[in-house]
């Protein structure tokens, strides 16, 4: 049975629906000039809209299986937007206002959902979903943006925020019931999370310009934070093993730390307050403690642990 399709075409615009199904309902309000928007549906209740106000924008939407709903928004000139779907049960959502706007969707299984909302110029977000009941949300205001997110597994949670302009939030867990937190606001920060395993927690938050983050999880249940305020601070986390905690805190400029964890229950604090310090931790084994705090200039620190 052919699905119903509801055009709206505005002023030197293309706007198609087709596919096969039964009950799929699409529609497309298209206003401005040389828009396009295109949605494929394949099964059984699967919605999908489309609205576009502005020139030169392009939305692709492609579902199949049932009961999954797109919906793509764009306000402003030479946005793109793409959705996937495949599966039952989905939810993909994308608002840009702006110009030059690029995002796309992938889900692949059952009760993802993906929500990417883009205010700017030149912004870029991606997320891609495979598994069950994934949660993935990116927000931008600001200019050239960019986040990425990649789940694999189940029940995994990833938020995006970032204010300001040049940042980028790169994500990828792959495993169960992770969690990750990128919130950037200002300009030029880099956050990177990794996740393999099940129930990891990783969380950065940069708030200035050109600060760095880089965590790295591999096991179960391990606990990552880094907070940035200032200018140009790097922090790296890196745990393989369980239950490993660790903590970064950089309030200034400058500042370097690099935390190594290998074992289970192991915990490191740093907590830098000034310009330049460098920190840098190692922990191998097992219930482990240790704390660096560094408050005046150019203080540098090393410890290492090893066994119990």
């Amino acid at each position: 049975m052919k699905k119903l399709g509801l055009l709206f075409v505005g002023v030197l615009a293309a706007s198609f629906t087709f596919g096969q199904g039964i009950q799929n309902m699409a529609q497309h309000e298209v206003n401005g000039n040389d828009n396009y928007a295109q949605t494929e549906q394949y099964g059984i209740w699967n919605m999908a809209y489309v609205e576009q106000a502005g020139d030169l924008n392009t939305a692709y939407q492609w579902q199949t299986g049932f009961w999954n709903i797109a919906v793509a928004e764009q306000f402003g000139d030479g946005n793109f937007a793409y959705q996937e779907q495949l599966g039952d049960i989905n939810d993909a959502y994308i608002l840009q206002i702006g110009n030059d706007n690029y995002a796309e969707q992938y889900q692949y299984g059952d009760w993802n959902y993906s929500d990417q909302y883009q205010a700017g110029d030149r912004n870029y977000a991606g997320s891609y979903q495979a598994g069950y009941a994934n949660t993935a949300m990116a927000t931008q205001i600001g200019n050239g943006n960019g986040s990425a997110q990649v789940q694999l597994g189940n029940m995994n949670t990833s938020y995006n925020m970032q204010y300001g302009d040049g940042n980028m939030a790169d994500v990828w867990q792959e495993g169960n019931m992770n969690y990750a937190t990128v919130y950037q606001d200002g300009n030029s920060n880099f956050a990177m999370q990794t996740q393999l395993g099940d129930l990891n927690t990783a969380q950065a938050m940069q708030i200035g310009d050109y600060n760095y983050a880089n965590q790295m999880q591999m096991g179960y249940a391990n606990l990552a934070v880094a907070d940035q305020m200032g200018y140009a601070n790097m922090a790296y986390q890196y745990q393989w093993g369980e239950a490993n905690w660790s903590f970064v805190w950089q309030y200034g400029s400058y500042n370097y730390a690099d935390v190594y964890q290998y074992g289970w229950y192991n915990d490191a604090y740093v907590n830098q307050m000034g310009f330049v310090n460098a920190a840098m931790q190692m922990q191998d084994g097992y219930v482990s403690y240790a704390d660096i705090l560094q408050w005046e200039w150019m203080r540098t620190a090393i410890q290492r642990q090893d066994g119990l």
